[in-house]
């Protein structure tokens, strides 16, 4: 049996393995993720929510993980630089967060029902990250904390 204590006094409430299972994806009572390397021991600390992250799904392309919290929302990140991506409000804390199976689109279940929400934008055909490079490109100006909302 192999033990991981990845920070003390800490409560787990949500776990998710990487898409080639190199690393874990902790949610904590404490407000934020933390992402394991298993190999090197490696911990990194994601802050983003202001309530507990309760889910955590990982996408099979390895590009997106997402976080859904009791503060009524679920983020979108980059796995690369784990960056927040996209904030999707919810009505209720997340009963299930799924990412479909061509990581297309993000699958939350909020107040009984399952909402599918695209990774892409149809209609931009790029994601909200690369629209946030494209903007920072064409402005000159670092958007460091720049988000986009999604409505219902």
């Amino acid at each position: 049996m192999q033990t991981i204590t990845p920070e003390k006094n800490t409560v787990v409430s949500g776990l998710a393995f990487s898409f080639d299972n190199k690393e874990i994806f902790i949610g904590t009572q404490k407000k934020r993720v933390l992402r394991y390397n298993l190999k090197t021991g490696k911990l990194s600390k994601i802050n983003g929510h202001i309530g507990a992250v309760v889910k955590i799904s990982t996408s099979k392309n390895g590009k997106y993980f997402a976080t859904a919290s009791n503060d009524l929302s679920v983020k979108l990140w980059n796995t690369k630089d784990s960056k927040p991506i996209l904030t999707i409000p919810t009505s209720k804390t997340p009963g299930c967060l799924f990412f479909t199976e061509d990581s297309e689109f993000i699958g939350i279940c909020d107040s009984g029902q399952i909402k599918f929400f695209p990774v892409r934008s149809p209609d931009m055909k790029i994601t909200p990250l690369e629209l946030l490079g494209k903007m920072e490109k064409e402005s000159g100006m670092k958007l460091k904390d720049f988000y986009l909302e999604a409505g219902q």
